[in-house]
């Protein structure tokens, strides 16, 4: 908080006026993170939305790999919180899964979607090898070839296929076989369903 007062010009307790705590400030940038989700029109096909939010998610991530953590693993206020969720719920239930399915449907979803980014922002190498930098990406090839040969056979012996693979491919695919599942019983309905109000 102080480092934050000092790059504004103010008094670190001045910013307890805006926020009760860094905690709080935290939760307000991964607010702010999620808010940039575009929430795609409900006239749209089910899997069409749930690849807009995706690859929007990743958008955000790779534009704020310093802040996007904190949207996967700080609590964020309701709102926020609930604005992929809600996304994607409505286009499982709209693809035709019920209730429960849905619901399940949309976990994994977004588990696969925020563990997929934080990896590709801050995992294995940590994005290094899509790098412009060769020096960055010999750097990393020469980590791997320092790992023990016995108990990391696998992992030095496709090192190089790892730089050949495209951040957008690998993404595009995991996505896919996501979605295959997970819809694969679904009715393929292309309209909102009407639901009864409680």
């Amino acid at each position: 908080m102080r480092v934050l007062a000092a790059e504004l010009g103010v008094e670190a307790m001045s910013l307890y006026s805006h926020f009760t705590s860094k905690h709080a400030l935290l939760g307000h940038m991964a607010a702010q993170a999620i808010e940039q989700i575009k929430i795609p029109s409900r006239t749209l096909a089910p899997r069409t939305r749930l690849h807009r939010l995706a690859t929007d998610m990743r958008r955000i991530a790779q534009s704020n790999p310093a802040v996007f953590p904190l949207v996967v693993l700080h609590p964020l206020d309701m709102r926020a919180a609930a604005r992929p969720v809600e996304i994607a719920l409505q286009a499982f239930l709209d693809a035709g899964l019920s209730d429960q399915r849905a619901i399940r449907c949309q976990r994994v979803f977004l588990s696969f979607l925020r563990g997929y980014l934080l990896w590709e922002i801050g995992g294995f190498t940590a994005g290094r090898w899509r790098s412009a930098d060769a020096s960055l990406r010999a750097e990393s090839f020469a980590e791997i070839r320092a790992l023990d040969q016995v108990e990391f056979p696998e992992t030095r012996r496709l090192a190089e296929s790892f730089s050949r693979i495209s951040p957008d491919q690998a993404f595009a695919d995991g996505l896919s076989s996501v979605l295959a599942t997970l819809l694969a019983s679904a009715t393929t309905s292309t309209a909102p369903r009407t639901r009864a109000r409680p």
